[in-house]
């Protein structure tokens, strides 16, 4: 023999394992992309907000009930008038790390801190409660706002003082 192995023995080129790294490199940015920011801005979390609120306004209009939600610090439940009371109507949507709050309206709670009115409510004509929601993260703010007719807009943003 004249000291060369075999084809067989070589193991992998330099083309496939440049071309095979080339396809993990993208199969890893496919995935980074797809994650979650870990903080969104304030107007993300309003228009993540807003759509919420949207949906549960769209099953006021298509169910034909009232739809009303509770605000609470980090997030909002849907509520539904079922036996001369409000309870749930779905699950809770948390805004992680950002800050709730309505500006104008009070909160009624009854026992528990379950709420004896909802804070904000949808009728199936498509009107709503007015409302301001000021929703705040790392000092940045931006403000929903929805009128009488249920248009809602983000209004505001910016750094707190």
């Amino acid at each position: 023999m004249d000291g060369r192995r075999a084809s067989s023995d070589a193991g992998f080129t330099l083309v496939e394992v440049m071309v095979t790294v080339a396809l993990m490199a993208l199969a890893s940015a496919a995935v980074v992309l797809t994650l979650p920011r870990l903080n969104p801005s304030p107007e993300a979390t309003a228009e993540a907000t807003r759509d919420r609120l949207t949906d549960i306004a769209a099953r006021a209009v298509i169910g034909g009930e009232i739809m009303g939600v509770a605000v609470n610090e980090g997030g909002l439940t849907p509520l539904h008038r079922r036996d001369g009371r409000w309870i749930e109507a779905g699950p809770r949507w948390i805004a992680e790390g950002a800050g709730l709050a309505l500006e104008g309206i009070p909160a009624e709670r009854g026992v528990e801190g379950t709420p004896r009115l909802p804070d904000l409510w949808f009728t199936p004509a498509g009107d709503a409660r007015s409302f301001r929601l000021r929703i705040e993260r790392d000092g940045d703010t931006a403000l929903l706002t929805c009128d009488e007719q249920g248009q809602m807009r983000i209004v505001e943003e910016g750094r707190m003082p």
